[in-house]
């Protein structure tokens, strides 16, 4: 009598318990890896629509963001004024956006980093910890993505920064879709609005907020931690 060799239940069920480990410390990290590649490319593609729309408007108008003023200044919102901007006759960043980044709406859902406001758009930001509802202007385009901008008044580069402290904003790669918080520096490395400091940022602590500078006929990081990601980028 021959006897054919198994696994006995107990053995099956020790593989089942390891299986189960090893998947429950690994699949949180692979996800955040997913999210961190789709978070990376969004930001790339956004930062480039927005220098395009820029560019664009200069060369059918003759104009740029150093030249803008009138709306969407230190807090006055585009959509206060209850109008659709024209580049031809408005020279704003909201006349931009409207009349060359094909797409953009803008928005009245606008973000907070207050958690006692009343808005349900929330942001996690360092960088803009301190601002309330009211003081972006908010445009979201048609892959989901949205820029949102304090001011534009102006901007130009002066000694290496914009001329103005308004002259900032973020991209959120994914909307109003959570986590809403601005990325930072891996390995305890500080964050700093100051874009040629040096860090790294690991693909599973990429985050969906991403600060911004923009003067002139460009758009590009404000943050360290943003720049690293848009120069890793392929």
């Amino acid at each position: 009598m021959t006897y054919k060799k198994g696994f006995t239940l107990a053995e099956i069920l020790i593989v089942l318990g390891v299986i189960g480990v090893v998947a429950a410390l690994t699949i949180p990290t692979i996800i955040a890896n997913i999210y961190g590649i789709r978070y990376r490319n969004q930001f790339k593609k956004s930062i480039s629509t927005l220098n395009q729309a820029i560019r664009l408007n200069k060369a059918n108008y003759e104009w740029d963001l150093s030249d803008a003023g009138d709306a969407g200044v230190k807090g006055m919102h585009c959509a206060y004024f209850n109008e659709t901007w024209n580049p031809e006759t408005s020279h704003t960043f909201c006349a931009i956006l409207e009349g060359s980044a094909l797409g953009a709406i803008q928005l009245q859902m606008l973000p907070t980093t207050s958690k006692t406001d009343s808005s349900e758009y929330f942001i996690d930001s360092q960088t803009f910890d301190g601002y309330i509802e009211g003081d972006f202007n908010t445009f979201e385009f048609s892959d989901g993505s949205q820029f949102s901008f304090i001011g534009g008044d102006n901007c130009h580069l002066e000694n290496g920064k914009p001329s103005d402290d308004y002259c900032i904003g973020f991209i959120d790669v994914n909307g109003r879709n959570k986590p809403n918080k601005e990325i930072q520096c891996s390995n305890n490395v500080e964050t700093t609005t100051e874009p040629e400091k040096q860090c790294t940022v690991k693909n599973q602590d990429i985050t969906d907020i991403f600060p911004v500078m923009f003067y002139d006929t460009t758009v590009k990081p404000l943050t360290n931690a943003a720049a690293y990601v848009l120069n890793t980028t392929k």
